[in-house]
């Protein structure tokens, strides 16, 4: 049976896909498709020295694998980033986290062996293989730990990160059950120290926060600088799990979570495990660790270890001869190891060294004044360039700006650019102001290309046209020449309707230029109304002439009967009366299969659900208590209907099940990118994250961004649906979301049969409705902006072809009641 990777749980399994292509994880039951299931390395495979044994575990960016070093003839862990998630950004973080760990030189901390890239394409990380479960995985089985083994465990972990925090000044920013391992020896050993990072620099990383919600402290949360104590936290929390079973926080939502660690007050354990009877001193020091702010915690690393040592020092003498042998030799190793360093006698100074300390302080004072008065002459500078940079900034990213005054601004303000202390970060933000300059001449350039093309096509188009039109009121003088008229009017026309569409549709982000296209477009119009006037005379003059003959010639061929009985007027068969139709309804077609005393009711109210349907988001579309089913007027029994009711409500029941898996997704679909226009021009960014209805984009050296759906590219939109359709085994599901949501030319090879007939009854309900106004009652026509949302969204559907100008011309009308109405 072919191997796989579980998406949710990281692990390997067997399984043989069912007929529907399926499979199912036999750890946590995860269904996934095989086709888009991810595949271990198969044992045997070789990578750069190293061959496969077996499948370990399976992260969010890479898998472990026990293999074994063949130069060495001795057993690694070997983590490789996963192929889909190569890049040049995170394979430098890959390599970045092996460097990382390969400082901390610790009996606790698994060690980094090798690093590099492999022939065949892996970016590897080649580990000390360490026997053992994660805290992770025996808290999941549902075990807790007595009070001396979780303060045991505690005391390890937290004199590792003291040593490391001592010595290099780095912290691991992400302690968790998943991250510590108990070997068979019960001996605690930190995992993934790639993450650590030092005193005071950057908290982001991806363009978003690193850590795990059930562990991050209130001010890795908030995102702010971190320090050694949030480990403390971290730490905290861990211990607080193992001793009563239960997360300290916990909540539906990652929002949830974070906000009570920022804000909800320490839950007392008596009352959360009271079965568990956690002890007052394990309480009192779980909650001094866990303080909303650093200084309501510990000071320092050895304040904690001492009073977590006295802790367990009281619980081993109360437990006495009960504690397990194990525990109380381990205690007792962990006595005879110091708290401090011992201090060495000092010696008597000597008048040597007494001028010595006296030289050494003078030196110390006149490097603090001299650093002192460098620090204010470059915090100066600093603050003089972002004073500049912000009236230069607000000059550059105007869209009319003068880039000739800019630039000149630009010039003058280098110089200060340049001095000590200016942050490399104001100086990468003037510099994007120089190529914003750059950009905008470039455009003013290039749209100046196309409006004097445009003027010179504009003037050539307007003396062809009046010769055509010349030429044809010459031939319209001789009878025998009206074809040649004709046909000069008709090229007269099209060519001055050809360029203004070519005008109307070139467009300008320069005020000027658009000005000038307006004039140009105000030129052809008045052209063309003047030819038409000119064409139409002649045109009704050159029917009636065509009409004579036929006339003369009837008469000839049937002459009217001459005495006898005079022929019986026929006349047409009247047509039945039918009620007016109001202005901006529509006059839908009588169903052959519906006979209804009122009309045609039914297939009206069809048409109305249609329509509401598709001008709803799909958050409305799926709401239990949709008013687009409550009826505008008493229905008439009717099976048909009913029965076409139901199938449209399953189809919603479909959609709002691929609706609430993108929806509660978070990170479940990072990776995916996304063409964002930004002043640069269209930038691919990444997601991150999804909150509800709105995705966390990230672009390196750019902020985060955070858009709605219905921001997002249309097309991209829909192929990011097809992408979580595809990994979540919602391919059936996409079909009805694609329909409900209006991407008719998706569906019409679905292999629904309801889907199949009510696409096009959908389709061209929507279109009429947008190209003609209000039909029914609560489907109001869109606003301007909405209408040519919607006229962008179906420009590439053929069937919209016919109602496009349609559409564009009741926007104009809209437009101009608008104006009317706000002059008066």
């Amino acid at each position: 049976m072919p191997e796989y990777i579980c998406n949710n749980c990281g692990n390997s399994f067997n399984a043989e896909p069912d007929p529907q292509g399926q499979i199912v994880c036999v750890s946590c039951r995860e269904v996934m498709q095989a086709e888009s299931a991810r595949k271990p390395l198969a044992a045997g495979t070789r990578v750069n020295g190293y061959e496969i044994i077996r499948h370990i575990a399976a992260g969010g960016c890479g898998s472990v694998y026990l293999a074994e070093q063949i130069s060495m003839e001795r057993t690694v862990a070997l983590k490789i980033l996963n192929q889909e998630q190569v890049d040049k950004h995170t394979a430098e973080r890959f390599l970045e986290e092996a460097r990382n760990a390969a400082k901390f030189e610790n009996p606790h901390v698994v060690p980094v062996l090798d690093t590099g890239l492999s022939p065949e394409g892996y970016y590897y990380i080649a580990m000390q293989y360490v026997e053992g479960e994660t805290l992770e995985e025996i808290l999941r089985r549902g075990r807790t730990f007595p009070e001396e083994e979780t303060l045991l465990i505690g005391i390890t972990v937290a004199d590792t990160l003291r040593s490391i925090w001592n010595k290099y000044k780095m912290f691991h920013k992400d302690i968790k059950p998943g991250n510590i391992m108990l070997t068979p020896e019960n001996e605690a050993m930190i995992l993934d120290l790639g993450t650590a990072q030092e005193h005071g620099e950057s908290k982001l990383a991806d363009g978003e926060i690193e850590g795990s919600p059930y562990y991050m402290s209130p001010e890795q949360a908030r995102g702010e600088t971190l320090t050694w104590s949030t480990d403390l936290y971290s730490l905290g929390a861990t211990m607080y799990q193992m001793v009563t079973g239960k997360y300290l926080f916990d909540g539906e939502e990652v929002e949830s979570i974070l906000r009570q660690h920022d804000s909800a007050p320490f839950p007392d354990p008596a009352k959360r495990a009271p079965e568990m009877k956690v002890s007052a001193g394990m309480t009192h020091l779980l909650e001094q660790m866990l303080g909303k702010k650093p200084s309501d915690r510990y000071a320092s690393w050895d304040d904690f270890i001492r009073d977590a040592r006295d802790l367990l020092k009281t619980i081993m003498e109360a437990t006495g001869s009960a504690a397990p042998e194990k525990l109380r030799k381990k205690c007792r190793q962990m006595d005879e190891i110091p708290d401090k360093p011992m201090i060495k006698p000092k010696k008597i100074p000597t008048p040597l060294r007494f001028l010595c300390f006296a030289l050494l302080i003078f030196i110390l004072t006149a490097s603090l004044l001299g650093g002192i008065f460098l620090y204010a002459s470059i915090r100066k500078n600093s603050s003089n360039a972002k004073i500049l940079l912000e009236t230069i900034r607000k000059q550059a990213d105007n869209p009319q700006m003068n880039p000739d005054a800019v630039e000149a601004a630009l010039r003058k303000a280098a110089p200060y650019f340049k001095r000590a202390g200016v942050l490399p970060s104001v100086r990468q933000e003037f510099e994007r102001c120089q190529q914003k300059v750059k950009a905008h001449r470039e455009r003013i350039q290039e749209e100046e290309k196309r409006i004097i093309s445009l003027e010179s096509g504009t003037a050539e188009t307007l003396k062809s046209a009046n010769e055509k039109v010349m030429q044809a009121k010459a031939a319209a003088a001789d009878s025998r020449r009206h074809p040649a008229a004709e046909k000069h009017f008709k090229e007269a026309l099209k060519a001055l309707r050809k360029m203004k569409t070519e005008v109307r549709e070139t467009r300008f982000s320069l005020l000027p230029n658009t000005v000038r296209a307006e004039q140009l477009s105000l030129r052809l119009e008045t052209a063309l109304q003047s030819a038409t006037r000119e064409f139409q005379p002649f045109q009704r003059k050159y029917a009636q002439n065509n009409r004579r003959p036929d006339l003369k010639k009837r008469n000839r061929t049937n002459p009217p009967p001459t005495g006898g009985i005079p022929a019986a007027k026929t006349s047409a068969p009247k047509r039945k009366d039918r009620p007016p139709v109001a202005a901006g309804q529509m006059q839908l077609p009588r169903n052959p299969n519906a006979d209804f005393k009122n009309g045609h009711l039914p297939e009206r109210e069809m048409d109305r659900i249609r329509i509401r349907l598709l001008l709803q988001n799909m958050k409305e579309k799926t709401a239990k208590d949709n008013p687009v089913w409550n009826p505008s007027a008493p229905l008439p029994q009717d099976p048909q209907f009913d029965q076409w009711r139901r199938e449209m409500k399953d189809q919603i029941s479909k959609a709002a099940k691929l609706w609430n898996t993108v929806y509660n997704s978070h990170q479940t679909f990072a990776g995916f990118h996304f063409t964002i226009p930004t002043l640069e021009g269209e930038t691919r960014m990444e997601l991150k994250t999804i909150l509800k209805d709105t995705v966390v984009l990230y672009h390196r050296g750019m902020p985060n961004l955070r858009l709605t759906f219905e921001k997002l590219s249309p097309a991209e939109w829909m192929d990011f649906l097809r992408f979580a359709a595809d990994r979540k085994g919602l391919r059936k599901e996409l079909d009805s979301y694609l329909l409900l949501d209006g991407w008719f030319f998706a569906v019409q090879k679905s292999r629904d049969p309801f889907i199949l007939r009510e696409m096009p009854a959908m389709r061209t309900a929507l279109f009429r409705h947008l190209a003609e106004g209000k039909h029914f009652s609560g489907t109001e026509r869109p606003d301007e902006t909405e209408t040519r949302m919607l006229i962008r969204k179906y420009q590439i559907d053929p069937a919209f072809a016919p109602y496009r100008m349609k559409a564009m011309k009741a926007i104009q009308n809209q437009t101009a009641n608008q104006k009317q109405k706000g002059k008066k």
